[in-house]
């Protein structure tokens, strides 16, 4: 098992999205106290800036993070290198209380042309938002960085 970010971290995340839920329209970003976040339509990422891990905690539990985990660990098995490390952090036994946790990867990919093909083909939807390197170019790699959806694709490979 690959461990992202630490425990206490997830659990700290999971402390200031509860407190800050309710000033965060969805599809915006912003900062409270030292954590950064940008919300989308059903989860907060959250991330300090001096750390190496993102934290995503949904809005209202509907298993976007418990898919999302599975979707890479099985893209990971099947030698996707753009597929990203993820862990799950739970809290209070509640299904709400889980913390996806992942690697922050700071760079901003530009173009499609830097998206790896078979990337793109097993999500045709997916936005050039959901990719991110991690180094500039002509370093680092793309790693995608929202697998929340179900992905018909990856059925037979679970």
């Amino acid at each position: 098992m690959v461990y992202i970010g630490s425990e206490d971290e997830a659990e700290a995340a999971l402390d200031v999205h509860t407190r800050a839920l309710d000033c965060m329209p969805s599809g915006s970003a912003g900062e409270f106290g030292d954590w950064k976040w940008h919300r989308g339509a059903t989860r907060v990422a959250w991330y300090r800036p001096f750390t190496a891990a993102i934290y995503k905690i949904e809005v209202a539990y509907h298993g976007v993070n418990c898919t999302e985990h599975e979707n890479a660990q099985v893209l990971r098995r099947t030698g996707k290198l753009w597929a990203p490390d993820t862990c799950l952090y739970s809290f209070g036994g509640a299904p709400g209380q889980v913390v996806l946790a992942m690697t922050y990867y700071p760079v901003a990919v530009r173009s499609s042309h830097e998206i790896p093909q078979d990337a793109l083909s097993l999500a045709p939807d997916q936005l050039l938002a959901n990719f991110r390197r991690t180094a500039a170019l002509p370093y680092g790699d793309v790693k995608v960085i929202d697998l929340g959806d179900h992905i018909p694709g990856l059925a037979g490979l679970r």
